[in-house]
């Protein structure tokens, strides 16, 4: 008979939650929790897959620009889809409030109306 299993201290089992983090890339200085960082690095791994990394850039007016250049209809919906995963993602990550949820939707809203082509924005009802 052996004797009882040892409870881990709080210490280890922080570093095993630490470890378990490190191991699914969540600890790493890339994993952002922030609606803004998240949603602008959701756009840039969506640019990339699109076949357009030279796309992929952290400014907006560049962005908006490249952006105009790819199917808008298509673009639309990844904005969106791409918004909501950023918001669900936050959620779950326990960031998401008011301030950075009213910040996301601004640049959400600034980026469909850059992407309008001035036909389409008038009609469009943004």
């Amino acid at each position: 008979m052996s004797g009882p299993s040892e409870i881990p201290s709080p210490l280890e089992v922080l570093a095993r939650i630490d470890a378990a983090l490190e191991a699914s890339g969540l600890k790493s200085p890339g994993a952002e929790r922030e609606p803004l960082p998240l949603y602008w690095q959701l756009l840039n791994e969506w640019l990339i897959s699109q076949h357009q990394p030279e796309m992929a850039t952290a400014d907006e007016a560049t962005l908006t620009e490249c952006l105009r250049q790819l199917p808008p209809a298509a673009v639309r919906k990844a904005l969106q889809r791409i918004r909501n995963e950023a918001l669900d993602l936050c959620r779950a990550h326990k960031t998401l409030n008011d301030w950075n949820q009213r910040d996301m939707e601004s640049l959400y809203q600034r980026l469909l109306l850059a992407i309008a082509r001035p036909d389409q924005a008038a009609g469009a009802g943004f």
